[in-house]
């Protein structure tokens, strides 16, 4: 037998054997598909499969916090999740755009949020631009006054 022949014999036999309510509950309900997720500070996960799943799809669901802890904002005592909405993808890029547009979608939904990461981002930028200056000396117009002659 040719390597194409095997090939062609063992996609059969796989077809036939995915085909078969009976043979799939014996033997291939064992194993779930890989996953990836976006959290978000409240604890809402983005959940998008790096697999496809039984049904030969790429999937992307919402997973909602619930239980204890789930309300407090404290992520580490979330124990539980459950599925809002799953959908089902041909391509892993769409459901892993999806999964990212729902979380930043979710994340616009909270202005406190986008403040906090706003100034977070600012400091970290002044914190580069001394530590650049320190090293060179230099410090662009475009960045303001120097640090030490602000204006006062």
């Amino acid at each position: 037998m040719t390597t194409q022949s095997q090939r062609r014999i063992a996609r059969e036999i796989e077809e036939r054997l995915n085909a078969d309510p009976t043979i799939q509950a014996l033997f291939g309900g064992g194993r779930q598909a890989s996953w990836c997720y976006f959290e978000t500070r409240d604890g809402w996960m983005f959940v998008w499969t790096t697999e496809r799943m039984g049904d030969g799809k790429y999937h992307s669901a919402i997973q909602q916090p619930y239980g204890e802890g789930s309300r407090s904002g404290d992520k580490r005592k979330i124990t539980r999740w459950k599925p809002v909405r799953e959908v089902g993808h041909s391509t892993r890029t769409a459901a892993k755009a999806r999964a990212l547009r729902l979380c930043r979608a979710h994340a616009n939904e909270h202005p406190e949020w986008r403040d906090a990461d706003a100034a977070r981002q600012q400091a970290r930028n002044q914190a580069v631009r001394l530590r650049y200056f320190q090293r060179t000396g230099r410090w662009p117009e475009t960045w303001g006054p120097k640090p030490g002659e602000e204006e006062r």
